[in-house]
C-alpha cells in the first residue's frame, strides 16, 4: 500500500482508480497464487492465464508450493478435480480483482463526494469502519452472481425453473455482503470479495485522509465517470487534488 501512496506525495493532482483501487487488489491476488509481482500483471484475465501457464497440469500441487495463508492451502487441499479447481481459482480472482477493487473505487468515490464526511473521517477515525460499512452498502460494484445449474426444479415466486437450467442471479437489490440464492446454492451466498473489498476500503481511506489533508475531487461529483457493463458498475476514473 505505502509504495503506491509514495507517486502521489510531491504531486498536485491523481486518479486514485488507476493508481491505486485497480493496482492494488491485483498486487494482494498476485501474490496469494504466487506469482511475482514485477510480471506487471493488470487484470483478473491476465491473472488466470499467468496462473494456469505457472501451474501446469496439476493445479493442486501448484497451490500447495506456493501456499503462504489459509485460504491457498485450503484450496489446494480440496478433493476436486482440475476444472473444478481452476473455477475456484476463477471465482476468487475475480472476486479478489474486480469486485475488490469495485468496493474500493466506489467508497473512495462516495467519501469525496462530501467533505463534510472526508472531515468527520479525518477527525474521527474511530468511525471509519461504521463509514465505510455505510459507503459501500449502496455501492456494490457487481449487479449479478456466476452462473449456476439447477439439477432439479426450483420455485422462486411464481416461476418454476425447470431442471438442467442455466442461470445467473442477480442480487443488486439484496444486502451488498450476501445474496440469498434460495434452493440453487448452499444457503446463504456472501459475495465473494466484498470482504476484502471493505477491508482495502478502510485500509486506503485511512491513509489517503491522514497522509492529504487537502485531498479532494478536482471535478464536480456528476463528472466521476462510472463504467457500467452487464455486470458490474464502478467508478471508472477518480481524478483528485492532493496539494
Amino acid at each position: 500500500m505505502a509504495g503506491l501512496l509514495t507517486p502521489l506525495r510531491g504531486r498536485r493532482s491523481g486518479d486514485l482508480v488507476a493508481e491505486i483501487a485497480r493496482p492494488l487488489p491485483v498486487l494482494l491476488t498476485c501474490e496469494l497464487l504466487g506469482l511475482p509481482v514485477e510480471d506487471r500483471i493488470l487484470s483478473w484475465t491476465e491473472i488466470l492465464l499467468a496462473f494456469h501457464e505457472r501451474a501446469g497440469a496439476d493445479l493442486p500441487a501448484h497451490l500447495a508450493a506456493v501456499a503462504a495463508s489459509d485460504l491457498v492451502s485450503s484450496l489446494a487441499a480440496l478433493k476436486v478435480t482440475n476444472d473444478e479447481m481452476l473455477n475456484l481459482v476463477a471465482m476468487l480472482v475475480v472476486g479478489g480483482v474486480e469486485i475488490a477493487g469495485g468496493f474500493v473505487a466506489n467508497a473512495m468515490s462516495a467519501l469525496l463526494d462530501s467533505p463534510c464526511r472526508v472531515a468527520l473521517a479525518r477527525n474521527e477515525p474511530v468511525l471509519m469502519s461504521d463509514m465505510i460499512a455505510e459507503l459501500v452498502s449502496g455501492s456494490d460494484p457487481l449487479h449479478v452472481g456466476t452462473f449456476r445449474c439447477t439439477t432439479e426444479p426450483v420455485r422462486l415466486g411464481g416461476t418454476v425453473i425447470p431442471a438442467g437450467e442455466v442461470v445467473m442471479l442477480a442480487g443488486a437489490d439484496c444486502p451488498s455482503d450476501r445474496r440469498y440464492a434460495g434452493t440453487v446454492g448452499h444457503g446463504v451466498q456472501h459475495r465473494i470479495g466484498s470482504l476484502l473489498g471493505r477491508l482495502l476500503a478502510e485500509t486506503v481511506l485511512e491513509q489517503l485522509v491522514d497522509e492529504f489533508p487537502l485531498l479532494r475531487l478536482s471535478v464536480s461529483p456528476a463528472r466521476v465517470p462510472w463504467q457500467f457493463t452487464r455486470q458490474s458498475r464502478a467508478v471508472e476514473s477518480l481524478p483528485v487534488l492532493v496539494s
